[in-house]
């Protein structure tokens, strides 16, 4: 395809738009488009910017994947509100389980203080860190999960757009992270 056409899916997934709207407004093949999704999500990584960081808030929220009362996909993030960026994910179940991965992909960084909700997975595997506890503590992660919703239509509760496999999914959330790190004024 097109380097004009690619850039524009790409734009166009992050401005809210479905595959099939991609596909009929740019003509071109779904096939086109969910490749693009792939080829794009593979020169993406979340790389923290700085070692040390004050505090990081952790929340999860749901989406689903074909279904959504049997294949609900329940992603995990660190974000920073002093760098404004997200500092790792996990897709997963919500399970402390899934905490512990997230854990160990921000395990090279330097954390003073940890803040999350009231759920009770969060204080089962952060015991012994810094774990602060609140909802007036994590209000700039919801203000994020907010504009992810806002931007990804996969990720909004009561959504007919969809992803049919996890693959095109976690594709498009890490190409909206990704996005939101490194180009978030224009996100």
């Amino acid at each position: 395809a097109d380097p004009k056409i690619k850039h524009l899916i790409v734009s166009m997934l992050l401005r809210n738009s479905g595959i099939r709207d991609i596909a009929t407004v740019l003509q071109v093949s779904r096939a086109c488009v969910l490749n693009q999704l792939l080829k794009q999500s593979e020169k993406c990584v979340i790389t923290p910017k700085q070692k040390h960081y004050k505090s990081v808030q952790i929340d999860e929220f749901w989406s689903y994947v074909q279904h959504k009362k049997k294949h609900k996909r329940w992603l995990f993030y660190a974000y920073a509100p002093e760098t404004n960026e997200v500092l790792g994910y996990v897709i997963g179940n919500r399970s402390a389980k899934t905490i512990k991965k997230l854990l160990q992909m921000l395990k090279d960084i330097e954390i003073e203080q940890y803040c999350t909700d009231h759920w009770s997975a969060f204080a089962e595997v952060l015991a012994g860190q810094n774990h602060q506890v609140g909802k007036h503590l994590t209000r700039h992660i919801e203000g994020v999960n907010n504009a992810l919703r806002a931007r990804n239509r996969r990720l909004v509760r009561k959504t007919t757009c969809f992803s049919k496999k996890d693959k095109y999914h976690e594709a498009a959330i890490k190409i909206m992270f990704q996005q939101w790190n490194y180009d978030y004024h224009t996100f």
